[in-house]
């Protein structure tokens, strides 16, 4: 059963062949089989402005088309003369690199990323815009905070330290004026109380036979004015004198040291004072010295 209507012979000469879905060359408008429909398999004449061959230019990296036709070595000295750009190669067949500092990385295909922000190219290990300096890039709220709390704190500190310098100079100057209407003078700090050098080691004395005045008067290797009743070290005459007047009332002024009087029989084996008897320097004993039920012989 044939259908005139439908079907269709293959243009070629040695071909012939009756398809039902034939296919029409647009170069030369003829219809061939499925197996000659390629401008190859029909050695078409006319396809050369369907040509797409071009020739890759070893100075520039460029691709030169070729003209259908026309010699190739003609098109590519005609580029050479009109269109070659030798700084191009560099451009082309070198990598670009990660304009991140520090960063050698080469962009490729699978490695290269592109900011959304500053459109800038980067590694894939800088692609983050806190990586790469983003120029777009804003401060994070959590900074902003800080920020404005820090500065909210510099504020309440100086405002705080201010009001507390007004403050007590307000309270100074209330004193002030108290102390001038009550007719009294601030007391001015008091000199300087005179150095006092205590001995390491307490002296020891014999209740038998206590040291004389002479040889407690000054100890061997010391400088300044010695007490005589407690060893102590002073400056001067002067720092002695109010030393002994103030812990050692009962033996200055009109009470004797060190010397027994003529009548006196009972003598302090501590301090050398003399008492009229016993009962008396048992008492100064304990009062003085701190020592309750000196055994006196």
């Amino acid at each position: 059963m044939e259908f005139p209507e439908l079907e269709t012979h293959c243009s070629l000469p040695s071909c012939q062949q009756v398809d039902f879905l034939p296919f029409q060359c647009d170069c030369c408008h003829n219809v061939y089989c499925l197996e000659h429909r390629k401008y190859s398999a029909h050695s078409c004449s006319k396809s050369g402005n369907k040509d797409c061959q071009v020739l890759v230019c070893p100075l520039c990296a460029k691709a030169v088309k070729l003209v259908p036709g026309e010699d190739p070595n003609i098109t590519f000295e005609n580029h050479t003369r009109t269109g070659c750009d030798q700084t191009n190669y560099r451009r082309v067949t070198e990598k670009p690199r990660c304009p991140v500092q520090g960063c050698k990385e080469k962009l490729t295909f699978s490695n290269c990323h592109t900011c959304k922000d500053c459109r800038v190219k980067v590694c894939l290990k800088h692609r983050f815009p806190t990586d790469h300096t983003c120029a777009k890039l804003t401060p994070p709220a959590k900074s902003q905070f800080l920020d404005s709390f820090t500065r909210r704190q510099g504020v309440g500190t100086t405002a705080s330290s201010s009001s507390g310098t007004s403050t007590a100079s307000t309270a100074t100057a209330h004193r002030q004026a108290a102390a001038a209407s009550q007719g009294t003078v601030p007391r001015r700090p008091s000199a300087p109380q005179p150095r006092v050098q205590y001995p390491a080691h307490e002296p020891t004395y014999n209740p038998v036979h206590p040291p004389s005045a002479n040889s407690r008067a000054r100890p061997l290797g010391t400088e300044g004015e010695v007490c005589p009743h407690c060893s102590a070290t002073f400056d001067d005459v002067v720092a002695l004198i109010s030393h002994v007047e103030s812990y050692h009332p009962s033996t200055s002024g009109h009470q004797q040291r060190s010397t027994p009087q003529s009548g006196a029989r009972e003598v302090c084996p501590q301090c050398g004072l003399s008492f009229q008897d016993i009962t008396a320097l048992i008492s100064h004993v304990e009062q003085r010295h701190g020592q309750p039920g000196l055994t006196v012989r």
